[in-house]
């Protein structure tokens, strides 16, 4: 913040009302600063934790700073409800130092943050390469307007959110506003509404475990001190920084963030430099043990008839049908129409289980072979579907593991990740509804391909 060289006694002392956090992770599905279009599927959880350091966030002129290092923790958790997604963010400075020390007598070095709580509603199909959402947030004053940390009002923040996912490349960016109820005076700052927004990049260098990015946000302030007569928004009210970085994505639904950045201006907040680092973890797709008065009865996977062989026809009349001819038989397996990739034979699974039996392996290496000549098919959703029988969120995600094993089977035979994506239904759409008879269940246990785009 530039400011006229005020003298140290000079600043107010007390309450600053101020909070100079402006990393501010999404509190739901996100890249470091940046919220996506994405939610987390039914029930799926996330839980993460952001260490920042920012070097003089307040300065004034003559570079002595106000606020001179400052170290913030944040924790975030996240719960998918399908297209929606609740959480809870809770910051806390953990150190902070002042070049002001014996004007600032109550500074504290650790003190409490703002609590948020947000929501965010995904308004496009989830494996869309373009999507939207509409993100809600909302804090809370639990830090009491003190010690740099916490500003003495709530306020509300709603973004617009867009994505686009081309192969190994995202592009992630945000539009809103920010109403607060209190204004913020401190020193020439006056702090009330803003428009904000923001915008990342990331590559993945190797799908599903590296990704690197670089991203942007801002803020600009929309009002002037009206106890000021003609005073308008100035770049003291417009912080503005970049932050540079990598994801690693670990076994087991953990994840680890690292990235550093500039500050672009000598807005509020906007350090010299900022490096973050972050562990997450998000809760796996896994089927939950079911309590015994609510597991389904094992499912009988669909088997292909064996008829009783007919009566041999005499000797020269027909040749002996015995002896398959696997490959002619795979080559008519797979078709590829307008709408679907088509298989003629199901996909068989072990009994409540994600493994594929062996007997299907032939059948999904054509697919692999099919979808690799077809390169037109961009975008392929392999969708898992089960019969009715058992609890909706057991089978809701063993269709979804079933369909993962599809997918990940394709991959290994050369088919791209970015090409697949896998869908679990349960048992919402059923081939034959009310099914009664084990027949009429076979039916809707399945796995269909549905072409999403084309090149």
């Amino acid at each position: 913040m530039a400011t006229p060289a005020l003298a140290a006694e000079t600043l107010p002392v007390g309450r600053p009302g101020l909070s100079l956090e402006q990393f501010v992770p999404p509190i739901g599905s996100g890249v470091a600063a940046i919220p996506t279009a994405r939610t987390l599927d039914m029930l799926d959880y996330s839980l993460d934790f952001f260490l920042d350091y920012a070097k003089s966030p307040l300065t004034v002129m003559g570079g002595k700073a106000i606020v001179a290092h400052q170290v913030t923790g944040q924790l975030r958790a996240a719960l998918g409800l399908g297209p929606v997604e609740v959480g809870l963010g809770l910051p806390m400075t953990l150190f902070q130092r002042t070049d002001f020390a014996d004007a600032q007598h109550t500074f504290n070095a650790v003190a409490l943050g703002d609590l948020r709580l947000g929501v965010k509603g995904r308004m496009t199909p989830a494996d869309s390469m373009i999507g939207a959402a509409l993100d809600l947030e909302s804090s809370f004053p639990t830090g009491g307007g003190d010690h740099f940390s916490s500003e003495p009002g709530a306020d509300l923040l709603g973004r617009l959110v867009f994505d686009l996912n081309a192969g190994a490349f995202s592009l992630d960016t945000f539009g809103g506003y920010r109403y607060r109820t209190t204004a913020v005076r401190y020193v020439n700052l006056y702090l009330f509404d803003e428009l904000v927004a923001g915008g990342g990049v990331s590559y993945a260098v190797l799908p599903e475990r590296l990704s690197l990015f670089a991203q942007t946000w801002l803020a600009w302030g929309l009002h002037g001190d009206p106890a000021v007569p003609g005073k308008e928004p100035t770049r003291n009210e417009m912080p503005f920084e970049a932050l540079f970085g990598a994801r690693v994505d670990l076994p087991q639904g953990f994840r680890a963030t690292l990235g550093a950045g500039p500050g672009l201006t000598i807005g509020y907040g906007t350090p010299t430099f900022r490096a973050v680092l972050a562990l997450g973890y998000t809760s796996p797709h896994r089927s939950a043990p079911v309590p015994p008065e609510m597991a389904p009865r094992p499912e009988r996977e669909a088997q292909p008839k064996r008829l009783p062989p007919p009566p041999l026809p005499p000797p020269p009349a027909v040749p002996k049908l015995e002896a398959p001819a696997p490959r002619e038989n795979i080559v008519q397996r797979v078709t590829v129409t307008k709408e679907r990739v088509e298989i003629e034979e199901k996909i068989q699974f072990d009994t409540d289980s994600a493994k594929i039996k062996t007997e299907s392996y032939a059948l999904l290496k054509r697919l692999a072979e099919v979808m690799n000549e077809h390169s037109e098919l961009k975008k392929v959703l392999i969708a898992g579907h089960t019969d009715e029988r058992g609890g909706a969120g057991y089978n809701r995600e063993l269709s979804l593991e079933r369909a993962k094993s599809v997918k990940r089977f394709l991959t290994n035979y050369g088919v791209e990740s970015d090409r697949l994506a896998a869908r679990g239904f349960g048992f919402d759409m059923p081939l034959v509804p009310d099914a009664k008879t084990d027949d009429e269940h076979e039916k809707n246990r399945r796995v269909e391909f549905e072409i999403l785009q084309r090149r």
